[in-house]
């Protein structure tokens, strides 16, 4: 992961990456039972489908307009995991959590038009088993289980998603391991999510309009949107631009908008849109079809081998009968054909 000019690498929540050598770990996936909730249904996901298990509740709607919306709500419960952090801390990334999630609303997009929210679960609602997450500040190398108090919202939500099944796609930076690994493309989330953010979020504006005291300009300035701009007589200013998705990595608030005087208004607007969704579309598929080999069978093939290791490096072996859509250079498997 890229992250302020350096690399930031990732580890499986069930390694120790602090030994000299990764174990070879073999986590074999488990017949699962498809689900997939009917419009207006939730379903607790228990799914082993991958060799992550994935843990969270899909719900299944139908919102105005006719598009199809899941939602994604895992239970987690964030603790210190050592002295380097004091309750506050987890206050703090808790509340960072929950900012990171709610950014990703308009760039999670389905193959098919469909729309995913994830959110966290809280107090009292049912989302499955919660899952432990400890808290550092130290230099340690995070996962699943292990989150850096310092991390942006990529390495985040690149955490998130493993607690839904997804496995990590690149290539293994550190150690010599896990060379059966089907490699996603850069851009993956589960591969580099810094440079998947980049591609993905837009850059938005803040626009301020001013009228100066001019009586016609005042009349329509409520009416100024990202799609009309300003009204005729009201002087334009761009007061601040930000990447929709990285804004939540600050706490900062946003300009107040719509209107803040008698002469004032402001409104966000969009200037530069990146690819439609975070998710790549078989990972799409994976988190809201969890268990359903008839459309996912490719990639839970594929993924089988991510934390295998061949006998070369001291391993027990890459698994048989893999596809060979799941080879080096290979991202037909994830849906994207290029």
């Amino acid at each position: 992961m890229r992250l302020a000019g350096a690399l930031v690498f990732l580890c499986p929540f069930f390694l120790s990456c602090s030994s000299e050598h990764p174990s070879d770990v073999v986590v074999a996936a488990q017949p699962t039972a498809c689900v997939r909730p009917g419009l207006g249904e939730s379903r607790i996901v228990m799914d082993f489908s991958t060799p992550i298990p994935a843990r969270y509740r899909l719900s299944h709607r139908l919102v105005p307009g006719g598009t199809e919306r899941y939602e994604a709500m895992v239970s987690v419960g964030l603790h210190a995991a050592d002295s380097s952090v004091s309750v506050a801390d987890v206050a703090r990334l808790e509340a960072k959590l929950d900012r990171c999630l709610k950014a990703l609303d308009p760039y999670l997009q389905g193959p098919d038009g469909e729309r995913l929210i994830v959110r966290r679960s809280a107090p009292g609602e049912l989302a499955g088993p919660a899952v432990a997450i400890g808290i550092t500040s130290k230099p340690a190398r995070g996962h699943a289980r292990l989150w850096r108090s310092d991390w942006g919202c990529a390495q985040i939500v690149h955490e998130v998603f493993h607690l839904m099944g997804l496995v990590d796609e690149y290539r293994e930076p550190v150690f010599k391991a896990f060379d059966c690994r089907a490699v996603g493309p850069d851009d993956s989330l589960m591969s580099y999510p810094q440079l998947a953010y980049e591609r993905t979020t837009g850059w938005r504006q803040q626009v301020e309009c001013s009228c100066a005291g001019d009586e016609a300009c005042r009349a329509e300035l409520d009416s100024a949107d990202p799609s009309r701009g300003c009204p005729a007589g009201a002087r334009e200013t761009v007061i601040g631009a930000a990447l929709d998705l990285f804004a939540a990595d600050f706490s900062v608030p946003e300009p107040a908008l719509g209107r803040v005087d008698i002469d004032t208004y402001r409104f966000s607007r969009l200037v530069r849109q990146g690819r439609a969704s975070l998710l790549l579309p078989a990972q799409f598929r994976a988190v809201v079809e969890p268990g359903c080999t008839d459309v996912n069978e490719t990639y839970y093939a594929c993924a089988a081998d991510a934390y295998r290791t061949s006998p070369a490096l001291g391993g027990k072996g890459c698994g048989g009968g893999r596809p060979s859509v799941c080879g080096a250079e290979r991202t037909e498997w994830l849906g994207v054909f290029r």
